[in-house]
């Protein structure tokens, strides 16, 4: 017997590995969970270009994509770069990105990708914050949104040739499903 009572009453090898296996078990789940999570919200991506298909015109494709999840829209934007042929990373989780939304790769050139569903103007302060992260990583950028570009973004965008904006048709553009002859034609990144 130990000489500590709360040890006598404790059955060491039967509970000390029920609680090892269930701190493997919690570690496990946790470690399973975002992927699921952003398997759902890819499948739901996946759905909402079927979706956009069946619309009509670029005012109704435009108000639907401002009304789904922020998620779901960073996922169609990734999606849409996969479907054209670009090798794409995927951050880990959603939220706590550091301002980055995934990354892409044409002919070993980086492109780091912001994706932002806006109903209104978008903020100049987002763009500037996005041309120093990709500045920061020494790479080109890709700053997709919803939202209406105004005169300052517009302005400040132009001024840094590695980051492009885009929203709109361009926006419509890259979300609609499109042919592999199109495939090679990158124009539609910058």
């Amino acid at each position: 017997m130990l000489d500590n009572p709360f040890l006598n009453n404790f059955n060491l090898p039967w509970q000390a590995l029920a609680i090892m296996a269930a701190i493997m078990l919690l570690g496990i789940l946790g470690k399973l969970i975002p992927k699921k999570r952003h398997r759902w919200r890819q499948k739901a991506a996946k759905r909402v270009l079927v979706k956009l298909q069946e619309l009509e015109g670029l005012p109704q494709k435009l108000a639907y994509l401002r009304n789904i999840d922020a998620f779901i829209f960073e996922e169609l934007v990734l999606e849409a770069f996969e479907r054209r042929g670009c090798r794409v990373k995927r951050n880990k989780r959603y939220t706590g990105d550091g301002g980055i939304d995934g990354k892409f790769w044409i002919n070993k050139q980086l492109y780091l990708v912001q994706a932002k569903r806006y109903s209104n103007h978008i903020s100049a302060s987002h763009v500037r914050e996005f041309i120093v992260l990709c500045e920061q990583h020494r790479s080109k950028g890709i700053f997709v949104h919803t939202g209406r570009t105004g005169k300052m973004s517009k302005e400040i965008a132009n001024d840094c040739p590695n980051v492009t904006i885009i929203s709109g048709e361009r926006l419509i553009q890259l979300v609609t499903p499109i042919k592999t002859s199109d495939i090679q034609n990158k124009n539609l990144y910058g």
